[in-house]
């Protein structure tokens, strides 16, 4: 079984998207066993200061062992994340017009809650979304996103390819079939 990493921005985006994201990873990290512990990771991009926060969440909840928090400023780090990833976690009302074009850019399936502005971006096509409710029901909805996700690496294909095909059709105007006619 292949590794399976989530990506989340932290409280730079939302004040809240990095503790939904650390809930709810470490309820499905904390049946596995070690042997699928192994294999999955939460990335969480944030500023320096919230680092300790993140990981002291995780150790309360035990998964510290399958957390790694990365400077929003070290680039290179950054860019190695949304290369690792298998998802992408945003649950937040704040602007996603970049953010979510960039995860999808990498091929990212995108995971949220239901919001006017996700509609623009996400479809069953490219991601998962769940419906607004209590904070209980979002983490375990999206609980349940990661599992499965996790357990059925061929839908998370499908969704990766998605999000590949949502790029290309509605972010990046022509660059890519350009790209690939010069032989880029």
């Amino acid at each position: 079984m292949n590794p399976f990493f989530v990506l989340a921005p932290g409280d730079f985006l939302d004040h809240r998207n990095a503790r939904l994201a650390i809930e709810a990873f470490a309820r499905v990290y904390r049946t596995l066993t070690p042997k699928h512990q192994r294999r999955m990771r939460l990335i969480i991009i944030d500023e320096d200061e919230n680092h300790s926060k993140h990981l002291h969440l995780a150790r309360k909840l035990k998964a510290e062992g399958a957390l790694q928090v990365v400077s929003r400023f070290d680039a290179e780090q950054a860019e190695r994340a949304y290369q690792q990833a298998s998802v992408f976690f945003c649950a937040t009302d704040q602007s996603l017009a970049s953010i979510i074009p960039e995860a999808l850019s990498y091929g990212l399936p995108i995971l949220s809650t239901a919001n006017a502005q996700i509609k623009d971006y996400i479809d069953n096509t490219c991601g998962m979304i769940v419906e607004k409710r209590s904070e209980s029901q979002l983490i375990e909805g999206f609980s349940r996103m990661f599992s499965m996700l996790y357990f059925d690496p061929e839908v998370r294909k499908i969704l990766q390819k998605g999000a590949k095909r949502k790029y290309r059709n509605h972010f990046c105007w022509g660059v890519y079939e350009r790209r690939l006619r010069a032989g880029a």
